[in-house]
């Protein structure tokens, strides 16, 4: 190759290395684009939620009203919001409101008012709050503890497929609460929430083979069950009721 040509050549790919962009800068412009995007549309999301919410909208309502409190931007409105669309019978937004006076959020903690606002919407069939009323009458929080009542509750929302109940109802025959004492039926319920990795659940599988209780002793799987339940936080008793609001 001639001299010549060899340098224009050179000095072609020293220009091209200097002026091409990093794959680095490419990817922060690229991450910035999709930033600016993401705020556009959300702004945009947030005006349509905003004015279906001041349309008379519930489920907007809700959102909204969620939106402003958990955003910090608002809290009392956004509550505001969220007691219209409960007022107006949306499940959600009820037990959202139940919720609030479980958790004393926004407003003081009032367990008496929180049994008012679940209770509609338990029975409009939410899984959540029926859960949480069959809480309210277990522990005897804002309603007159009524094992009965528990148990029926527990029983609806477990319908649903969710784990939480399930242990409850297991528990009620571990102890004989409103039922009579069935380690066997509790044994079945608690397995049916551990499968799902509840640990409330697996603890009472692990002190269930401990003891023997519905089950032969079994000191392995009872530490299975056992380091099981240490690897997850969620649950009732043991952990902390969680109120869900959504």
């Amino acid at each position: 190759m001639k001299r010549p040509t060899l340098i224009v050549l050179l000095v072609s790919l020293g220009v091209f290395l200097f002026a091409a962009p990093s794959r680095a800068d490419m990817d922060k412009k690229e991450a910035i684009h999709l930033k600016d995007q993401s705020l556009k549309r959300n702004r945009l999301d947030l005006y349509d939620l905003r004015s279906a919410a001041h349309g008379g909208d519930l489920w907007a309502e809700n959102e909204y009203g969620i939106f402003l409190v958990q955003s910090g931007r608002d809290s009392a409105r956004g509550l505001v919001w969220i007691r219209k669309a409960a007022k107006h019978g949306l499940p959600v937004a009820q037990r959202n409101m139940g919720s609030f006076y479980a958790r004393g959020l926004v407003v003081r903690q009032n367990f008496p008012r929180a049994a008012q606002w679940f209770r509609p919407a338990a029975v409009a069939g939410d899984w959540k709050a029926q859960y949480y009323l069959g809480i309210l009458y277990a522990r005897g929080w804002g309603v007159r503890k009524d094992p009965l009542q528990a148990l029926m509750w527990f029983r609806k929302s477990v319908l649903h497929g969710n784990p939480a109940p399930a242990y409850e109802i297991g528990r009620f025959y571990r102890e004989g609460r409103g039922v009579s004492q069935d380690y066997l039926k509790a044994i079945k319920w608690f397995r049916e929430a551990a499968i799902k990795n509840y640990a409330p659940a697996e603890k009472a599988l692990a002190t269930a083979y401990t003891r023997g209780e519905g089950v032969p002793k079994d000191s392995a799987l009872a530490q299975k069950w056992y380091q099981k339940s240490l690897r997850i936080k969620n649950g009732a008793d043991e952990f902390l009721v969680e109120w869900d609001i959504d």
